[in-house]
């Protein structure tokens, strides 16, 4: 038995000795270009083995500046050398008996990009009208120094050899053909590159209108604002024009009229934007006044006369805008007991001629006198419509009806009835047992109401006689 044992045991220790990995192979096969006196971040990479892998530069040697992390491949630092620099690097897995390694020769470039100058035009410039424009490069070395190889900038206008900025204001008009020219601090030898650019100069113009004063309605007493967008050669002043005469005080591109009254309706507002150069007169603006809301009530008093207690009585009352502006209720406010509305809220909106239906409900819960008001809100000429309520809550008067039949000849044990709404039934049956009496008060009737009723006999085994005949009661109106 224990040979068998050994002999198992030694077969599964060959099996795992033949076991394959594949093989470490370093996959990275080119590195990115980097720039002296820039940070580099590169990083090898490698597949296969068993991670993690440990690395190492066998020849060669890496820019100085540049260093190699041996746990993760990473390639990080700032070079300080110009050149291409060949190394050869190893990786090695972490299998315990027997390591898999790979090496591969790779190669940093490290170099300066070919210095250019990116700008490809300049922007206009207009007479008198500071100008600030910038020519821009790149590659090379920074920093930069700029220059005008050839050509002559208009007068005024002048060239920072630090930022390759042109500024200036200038009173010449014409084209100006440039060769601008950039060099690097590149050692030991600069780089240097020339593009042609051309700075045209023309007149200026004067300001200019690009959002016209529009016309505002209002209502008698309110203000109208006014504003007009201008561009021209800064700074901007602003007259504001009331029918063609200077508003005092109006010096800014918006304008706040006082409040308006019936006179001020059809005037005509205009601006004028003057800058050093010239100025402009906006078009016309018209302000159009509308006279108030006026809010009036189809009832000012509503009396309910007698309403009992636990009923309801709703009157309408008819709301009309017959102003010439629109008339928005901002509050419904109400005083009574009982007392209720609906239709008409806060925040309704009525056009000039429009209606609105209020509905004014009186429904006690108590007997009494009542005398309340609803007062309606809003920023008509006639701020509160009040409408007065009065009205006298009773108490319901109990009305019942009691039926009388003849005793019936056959053998019963009592009597059923039933009551309808309608002559002919369908009937419902009050009584839960049968009645033992030859009488029945129904105490449940309503005032006004019409009812129809019929008895049935009950013998003792439950069974029931046809139907009496029918009889009718009308409950009086209290």
């Amino acid at each position: 038995m224990w040979a068998c044992l050994t002999a198992f045991l030694v077969a599964l220790l060959f099996v795992a000795g033949c076991a394959e990995f594949p093989t470490t192979t370093i996959t990275t096969s080119q590195l990115p270009n980097a720039r002296p006196g820039l940070a580099y971040a590169a990083a090898l990479s490698a597949m296969g083995g068993s991670p993690p892998y440990r690395w190492a530069i066998t020849s060669g040697a890496l820019p100085h500046g540049v260093k190699l992390d041996a746990r993760t491949g990473a390639l990080s630092g700032v070079p300080s050398q110009i050149g291409s620099f060949g190394f050869t690097v190893r990786v090695a897995d972490s299998s315990i008996a027997k390591p898999g390694t790979d090496a591969r020769p790779l190669a940093m470039v490290v170099g300066i990009p070919s210095l250019q100058i990116t700008t490809s035009s300049l922007p206009n410039a207009q007479t008198g009208i500071q100008f600030h424009a910038g020519a821009t490069a790149e590659g090379g070395v920074q920093p930069y120094r700029w220059s005008v190889a050839s050509g002559i900038l208009p007068s005024g206008v002048s060239l920072n050899a630090d930022s390759g900025i042109l500024s200036g204001k200038t009173s010449q008009r014409g084209q100006f053909d440039l060769s601008m020219q950039v060099s690097d601090s590149s050692s030991p030898t600069p780089q240097a590159a020339v593009k042609a650019l051309t700075l045209s100069v023309a007149a200026a113009a004067g300001p200019s209108i690009t959002t016209q004063p529009t016309g505002q309605t209002v209502t008698i007493g309110q203000a109208a604002n006014f504003s007009v967008t201008a561009s021209g050669t800064a700074p901007l002043s602003y007259q504001w024009r009331k029918n063609g005469a200077a508003i005092s005080g109006a010096t800014s591109p918006n304008y706040k009229t006082p409040a308006t009254s019936a006179s001020d309706n059809g005037s005509q507002f205009t601006v004028v934007v003057t800058d050093s150069i010239g100025n402009v007169t906006s078009n016309a603006a018209t302000l159009t006044v509308n006279a108030a809301g006026q809010l009036t009530a189809s009832a000012m008093n509503l009396n309910y006369g007698n309403i009992t207690v636990g009923s309801n009585s709703m009157r309408p009352v008819t709301l009309t805008n017959t102003g010439g502006s629109s008339v928005s209720i901002s509050n419904v406010t109400l005083s009574g007991a009982g007392v209720t509305t609906s239709g008409v809220s806060s925040g309704l909106s009525l056009g000039v001629g429009n209606s609105a239906a209020l509905n004014v409900a009186f429904a006690p819960s108590a007997s009494g006198s009542m005398n309340g008001s609803v007062t309606i809100s809003s920023n008509a000429s006639n701020p509160t419509v009040t409408i007065s309520l009065s009205g006298t809550a009773v108490q319901p008067v109990s009305h019942s009806a009691t039926l009388f039949w003849t005793a019936s000849s056959a053998s019963v044990v009592g009597y059923n009835v039933y009551r309808s709404f309608v002559s002919g039934g369908p009937y419902a049956q009050l009584n839960s047992a049968p009645v033992s009496s030859t009488t029945y008060k129904d105490s449940t009737v309503l005032a006004s109401q019409t009812y129809f009723y019929a008895v049935t006999s009950v013998d003792s085994t439950g069974n029931q006689s046809v139907d009496s005949n029918e009889v009718s009661v009308k409950i009086p109106t209290p």
